[in-house]
């Protein structure tokens, strides 16, 4: 199935300049500040306890009783930020963090849809079970971390049909996803759904919570899984590209092209240089890739996972298709544009929901940044 996404945490380049610190923990605690008031746009009074995240992160922080938040040590460069409260549409503002503080209000909408009652064409109970499973199986991903991850508000869904076995899917309010996999919960805004001719098209905004482990053992067993979710990835691959090691890394990398089947790959050309394909960025923290060629990523370091759906072939290969020519990514391994730069075909198009990690997980970088 073809595969869209615009969440997955990306990555940036190393020159020959030392590492720029993006996240600004590691200089000040408190260097980097973002704060405000969220009030009620109709009649200005403050909310108190609404929910204000930096999307991809587990940064956030809850309005006081005067409607006033305040979150530290946010990463520079651009970022996305959203403000929600019950009852109220969630607001998404783009940032581009430059200086140490930082004051943006959030004026937030009562939910009209919600509050007042709608007459809508009804859905058998059924119907919609039936369509929340296939939602699951779509959005949470085919791997075997899926099946320990949970939607633990599925009633704000809804389904619309589309014809020919096509449908798409959207939520009243935030998606709350636990992955006991991974050790987080997830809050999401769902920005759109659909499957349409077997194309897969996700905008997804998350939020990450870490968990409390039961025991020493299942922390563990969390840290492994983490680290196992990151390698292979787009961030691993991007990051080693960065620091000049993505062959050490175990990535093979060459220009390539996806078949018509989409379970075939072709290489059209022998190893990529991809070296001289990356120039510095409007920062010392950015670079840009200049590439419209796909390219056909093999990771050898790890064998494809059997799943639900599918047994083990061979190495992990995944087809990358660029959606522009100017790629921009981080040196922490992040996509700054809102919407993913890059179509995933082949295996990485089955990890989804269920392995995604907040932006603060690379072990590849911190380990150079040190």
């Amino acid at each position: 199935m073809k595969f869209s996404l615009n969440l997955i945490l990306a990555v940036v380049v190393i020159t020959g300049q030392a590492v720029h610190d993006l996240y600004c923990q590691d200089r000040n605690p408190h260097s980097t500040l973002i704060t405000g008031e969220v009030t009620d746009k109709k009649t200005g009074k403050p909310l108190p306890g609404a929910n204000v995240y930096i999307v991809n992160t587990l940064l956030g922080a809850a309005a006081d009783e005067t409607g006033f938040y305040r979150i530290f040590r946010i990463p520079e460069g651009k970022i996305t930020v959203i403000a929600s409260y019950v009852g109220y549409k969630i607001q998404k503002v783009e940032l581009n963090i430059t200086g140490e503080f930082n004051y943006i209000d959030f004026e937030l909408e009562q939910n009209v849809e919600v509050l007042e009652e709608i007459v809508v064409e009804a859905m058998s109970r059924k119907k919609w079970r039936n369509y929340l499973k296939r939602f699951e199986r779509e959005f949470l991903g085919n791997t075997n971390n899926a099946r320990k991850c949970k939607i633990l508000n599925p009633e704000v869904m809804s389904f619309k049909d589309l014809g020919n076995d096509d449908f798409s899917a959207s939520a009243s309010e935030m998606l709350l996803v636990e992955n006991k996999a991974l050790g987080y919960k997830i809050n999401l805004v769902l920005d759109h759904f659909s499957i349409v001719n077997d194309i897969y098209n996700i905008i997804v905004h998350p939020v990450f919570q870490e968990l409390t482990p039961k025991n020493l053992r299942e922390k563990r067993n969390w840290e492994k899984e983490r680290l196992r979710a990151f390698n292979g990835s787009l961030k691993h691959l991007f990051t080693s590209i960065a620091n000049g090691i993505y062959e050490t890394e175990g990535f093979i990398i060459q220009k390539g092209q996806q078949e018509e089947s989409d379970r075939e790959f072709s290489v059209a050309a022998s190893n990529l240089y991809i070296d001289s394909l990356l120039y510095r960025g409007d920062t010392d923290f950015e670079k840009v890739l200049f590439s419209q060629a796909d390219i056909l990523m093999t990771y050898t370091k790890e064998t494809e996972e059997s799943s639900r759906y599918t047994v083990r072939t061979g190495f992990q290969k995944t087809v990358l298709k660029f959606r522009d020519n100017r790629t921009r990514f981080y040196l922490d391994g992040f996509f700054p544009d809102q919407h993913f730069p890059i179509s995933v075909f082949g295996y990485l198009a089955r990890e989804r929901v269920a392995e995604l990690l907040p932006r603060e997980y690379n072990p590849l970088y911190d380990r150079y940044r040190k």
